[in-house]
């Protein structure tokens, strides 16, 4: 059972009325009258998110009014447990089990806060699981965001290549997955541009592979950038934009999390889960700008920013993806300031030269409320990552478009371009909302778990 959920009834529980915009009135006509006195009282206007507590005559609470959409968001009472503290819920009102799954899902997710090294300060309500709440589901997404989140909030003093490594096996180790690391001689000769990415830190860099399923379904590979901090390399960021670098290992932590929901609901897929994992930092083993590195596929890559080094490391493990022909390879990155100043910090871009792919991936994700936008491989831009000393340059020849150009990068390394998506999230919220607050998110889980489930189920 997770905190702040109950299955059994209490004898101090108390309703949660959910009430849909445009019904309060028929709600208030089904209640006693001194509902509407009190509401009319306070002021109490048919706003959505606006909720208040209703005494009884004797003082105690009757229970909580709260207005929702007509259509029920996931987040409609994920501020509720926050902002009521120590009471027990139960929701009431005109709802379908999908909704109040949603609902249950979203007031999980209220109730996250990263707490490691911080004395608990904090108190929320809890709410009742009736017996039509597709409880697996809820818990499942909630349970995978919050490992997702606390990956993404680990500081990288607690958080290098070799504590990833452990989180990673953990979580093999639950559902039975395989798990092998590469390092040392092994990755310098097999996966040559992770090494020279994560070379100068005395945290080894390794390749992750995770496997689990059956070798005769088809085949779905995720591939997670695994920076367990960027501070740029000897083209070093500034104090701000260093300042949340703890987190450009997201794209890893999304791709743990997408596995954990992948195989906690036994999906008919043979998963294949690639994280590259580094540190790019600086020291005397640093990669430097002009230098001309080699990957794993035989391309060559004129290195004209060491902070454009994500790119690199996702190249040697497409590389490695290719070699079964899956049937999709799912790339996930906080790749590209390009991409945050041209979408903002909510909305990930997405890329695939496969439109059906992209419209079913889209039609899930809004399912699921987990938005994005697609952004072209214009093949037009090509040219912006050309080198005239090796077959590519990691940062290209102009600072427009950087985020359709690393997708470009990468797309040069796949084998079947068809079937293949790449997002460039956050992996962060930089404001606080309902159920999402400020630190670090799991970008798309749920819209991804969604469309795989849907498409190999």
């Amino acid at each position: 059972m997770l905190p702040y959920f109950f299955d059994k009834k209490v004898s101090n529980s108390v309703p949660l009325w959910v009430v849909k915009k445009g019904n309060l009135n028929e709600w208030l006509n089904n209640n006693p009258k001194n509902f509407s006195t009190w509401l009319k009282s306070n002021d109490f206007n048919e706003v959505l998110g606006n909720f208040l507590t209703i005494p009884k005559q004797s003082g105690k609470i009757a229970g909580v009014v709260v207005i929702v959409p007509k259509k029920i968001s996931i987040w409609s009472i994920a501020h509720i447990p926050v902002k009521i503290k120590n009471k027990y819920f139960v929701i009431t009102g005109k709802i379908s089990s999908e909704e109040e799954t949603k609902l249950l899902t979203g007031w999980g997710l209220g109730t996250y806060r990263f707490d490691k090294y911080k004395k608990k300060n904090f108190e929320f309500s809890s709410l009742y699981i009736s017996k039509k709440v597709n409880w697996q589901k809820a818990k499942r997404e909630i349970e995978a965001t919050f490992f997702v989140r606390n990956l993404v909030n680990l500081p990288a003093n607690d958080l290098g290549p070799g504590e990833f490594e452990k989180a990673a096996k953990s979580l093999a180790s639950d559902y039975n997955a395989n798990i092998d690391t590469v390092i040392g001689n092994d990755l310098l000769v097999n996966f040559p541009s992770i090494n020279t990415v994560g070379n100068a830190s005395n945290r080894s860099p390794r390749l992750i592979d995770i496997k689990w399923g059956k070798n005769n379904k088809p085949k779905v590979v995720l591939i997670g950038k695994s920076v367990c901090f960027d501070s740029g390399g000897l083209d070093i960021k500034s104090s701000i934009g260093m300042r949340k670098m703890k987190k450009d290992m997201g794209g890893g932590a999304i791709a743990l999390g997408l596995a954990y929901m992948i195989m906690d609901a036994g999906l008919n897929i043979d998963l294949r889960v690639l994280l590259p994992t580094v540190e790019n930092v600086i020291g005397g083993k640093s990669y430097k700008p002009g230098d001309i590195i080699n990957t794993k596929s035989g391309i060559t890559v004129e290195i004209g920013n060491t902070d454009a080094e994500g790119r690199l490391i996702l190249a040697d493990a497409i590389t490695e993806a290719n070699k079964k022909n899956p049937d999709l390879i799912i790339s996930l990155a906080t790749l590209t300031g390009a991409a945050r100043i041209a979408l903002g910090s909510e909305l990930p871009a997405v890329f695939s030269n496969n439109e059906d792919l992209i419209s079913e991936l889209k039609l899930n994700c809004e399912k699921q409320e987990d938005y994005f936008w697609q952004l072209p491989l214009w093949k037009g831009y090509e040219k912006h990552i050309d080198s005239n000393v090796a077959d590519l340059n990691n940062s290209g020849n102009t600072s427009f478009a950087g985020a359709i150009t690393a997708a470009l990068f990468l797309l040069k390394f796949v084998k079947n371009k068809r079937d293949f998506v790449h997002i460039d999230a956050y992996s962060w919220n930089d404001r606080d909302q309902a159920g999402r607050p400020i630190g670090g998110e799991a970008s798309l889980l749920r819209g991804l778990f969604s469309f795989l489930q849907k498409r190999y189920n």
